[in-house]
């Protein structure tokens, strides 16, 4: 519960990645699995989300190297920095 407030305003102003990547860096720093993200994902936006959705955006934040998998299908927060991040990311 401690992270929900800010993650919920992660989500609402800067989306999908900048929220993903918070939940990888602080919620899981030591990685997650696909399925686990997508639920925490869900819990933060009250919403469905597709599979689609998780993959595509995972898919990009690994292009941008903002996240990286440990292990195949264990992905991991690979910028420290919250401002890189944001720096590498498209929040139209």
């Amino acid at each position: 519960m401690k992270h929900y407030n800010k993650l919920n305003k992660l989500y609402v102003e800067y989306g999908a990645m900048a929220t993903m990547w918070y939940l990888l860096k602080h919620v899981f720093p030591d990685g997650t699995t696909f399925t686990q993200l997508k639920q925490a994902y869900r819990l933060v936006t009250g919403r469905h989300v597709s599979n689609g959705t998780i993959g595509n955006t995972l898919k990009k934040m690994l292009e941008k190297k903002i996240i990286t998998e440990k292990q195949p299908g264990l992905y991991v927060a690979n910028v420290e920095d919250f401002n890189i991040v944001l720096s590498k990311i498209d929040i139209t």
